[in-house]
C-alpha cells in the first residue's frame, strides 16, 4: 500500500511541478495561479512570479523524489531515520497548499485543493506506515 500512495502523491506533484514550468515560460494560465491576483492583461504571469513558480516546480520535484523514496519506489535520497519528519514537514507543507488553493477565486485553483489534499492524506499515511 505504502508503494501506491508514493507514487499517487508523486505523480499529483509532478503534474503541479510542470503546472508551474507552464507558468514560468509564460503560459497564459495566471489567473488561475496566485490568487489569479498578479495576472497580466493577457493571462501571463510578471517575471517575479515566474520565478517563484520555477522554484515551486524544484520544490514540488524534491518533494516526489522524497515521496517515491518514502514508497520504497526509487533510493531515497535521505538518511535513516529523516524520512518521516520530511514526510510531517510535506503534510503541512501541502495542506497549507490546499488551504489557500481551496480559498482561490478561479475554478482551476479550487480543483487544485483536491489533489494537494489527495498528497497531504498520503504524506500522513506514509509518515505513520
Amino acid at each position: 500500500m505504502t508503494t501506491a500512495l508514493s507514487v499517487l502523491a508523486a505523480a499529483i506533484a509532478v503534474l503541479a511541478a510542470l503546472h508551474q514550468l507552464a507558468l514560468a515560460a509564460g503560459v497564459p494560465w495566471g489567473r488561475a495561479a496566485y490568487g489569479g491576483r498578479v495576472a497580466l492583461d493577457d493571462g501571463r504571469l510578471p517575471g517575479g512570479y515566474r520565478a517563484v513558480s520555477v522554484a515551486n516546480a524544484v520544490v514540488l520535484a524534491l518533494a516526489a523524489w522524497f515521496l517515491l523514496g518514502a514508497g520504497d519506489v526509487v533510493a531515497g535520497p535521505l538518511p535513516d531515520g529523516a524520512t518521516t519528519p520530511v514526510l510531517w514537514f510535506l503534510a503541512v507543507m501541502f495542506a497549507f497548499n490546499t488551504l489557500a488553493n481551496l480559498g482561490a477565486r478561479h475554478p482551476a485553483e479550487k480543483a487544485l485543493g483536491g489533489a494537494t489534499a489527495v498528497v497531504t492524506v498520503c504524506c500522513v499515511v506514509l509518515a505513520l506506515a
